[in-house]
């Protein structure tokens, strides 16, 4: 899946999406980035940092199945990516 960014050309990809509880989050930057995953509520679910990764894997196998986005804030940009958790 693809982010819908603000705007321009969106950079992270999560895949698989949808999954059965890990995704692994793609980022060219190697930034350092703030993810944070909500469920439709908007109650933060996980927050975590990464520092210089290429790949972030993400672990909501102790999340019920459900939708939720998952922002990604790096180097003053911030995308949301709708992720979709099946089991």
């Amino acid at each position: 899946s693809v982010a819908q960014g603000d705007g321009g050309t969106e950079l992270f990809t999560v895949r698989p999406n949808p999954s059965n509880g890990v995704f692994q989050l793609d980022d060219p930057t190697q930034l350092p980035a703030r993810l944070e995953v909500r469920d439709v509520l908007g109650r933060l679910v996980l927050a975590a940092t990464t520092t210089n990764a290429a790949r972030t894997m993400l672990d909501l196998s102790a999340v019920p199945s459900g939708v939720y986005q998952l922002m990604v804030e790096s180097a003053g940009r911030r995308e949301m990516i709708k992720i979709l958790l099946q089991r």
